[in-house]
């Protein structure tokens, strides 16, 4: 259930800041944004833990240039699948 103590982890530590939404009334849709780098993981880490916490959507983005051909599209579509999997199956660091 969102709000509870155990959904107020965040990347292993306890967030000892109060529900912003008690109600229930949280977000419903997450868009995170990635580079397909390391560092971007961790927000796509984030993302996914308040999108578990509040039961919300996560959609993950990246951009490609607009003149991209269709195999380079491809290919980073497939690499932001295999990114997005990869950070949230991720044990939070200090676990």
């Amino acid at each position: 259930m969102p709000g509870t103590e155990a959904d107020r982890r965040v990347d292993g530590r306890a967030d000892a800041r109060p529900d912003p939404f008690p109600d229930g009334s949280g977000p419903r849709r997450i868009l995170v944004a990635t580079d397909l780098s390391d560092r971007a993981g961790r927000a796509v880490r984030r993302a996914g833990l308040l999108a578990a916490r509040f039961d919300a959507a996560l959609t993950a983005l990246v951009v490609v240039p607009a003149r991209a051909d269709a195999g380079l599209v491809g290919f980073v579509g497939r690499r932001l699948e295999e990114h997005v999997r990869h950070h949230l199956a991720d044990p939070p660091p200090g676990t």
